[in-house]
């Protein structure tokens, strides 16, 4: 939302009703989890688990890094550096005075 100062920052996490969405939970046989930090969520992990286990082999997913930048800019400056050994390296020299014989 934008004000007279410029646009509002909105925390959504903040304005959570935690007792509507218990009810919900509760309504349809479900649990209502809040993971505020890394244990919380691993315990949120840790519970569903419980209740619902996966066979199998548990996979790790990472997330994807883009590096394309680290080739882009090799090519950038060797492109820049051929492009700068195709120039000339000095300034042309100005011409000397001729010495007129009379």
């Amino acid at each position: 939302a934008n004000t007279a100062f410029g646009r509002q920052v909105v925390n959504p996490s903040a304005d959570l009703d935690e007792a509507t969405l218990t009810k919900i939970a509760e309504m349809t046989g479900g649990r209502f989890f809040r993971a505020t930090d890394a244990e919380g969520l691993a315990q949120v992990y840790r519970e569903i688990d419980r209740i619902e286990p996966v066979s199998g082999d548990p996979q790790t997913v990472r997330p994807e890094v883009s590096m394309f930048h680290w080739p882009l800019g090799l090519a950038l400056i060797l492109g820049l550096a051929a492009g700068l050994a195709q120039a000339p390296l000095s300034l042309p020299r100005r011409a000397e005075p001729k010495e007129v014989e009379t």
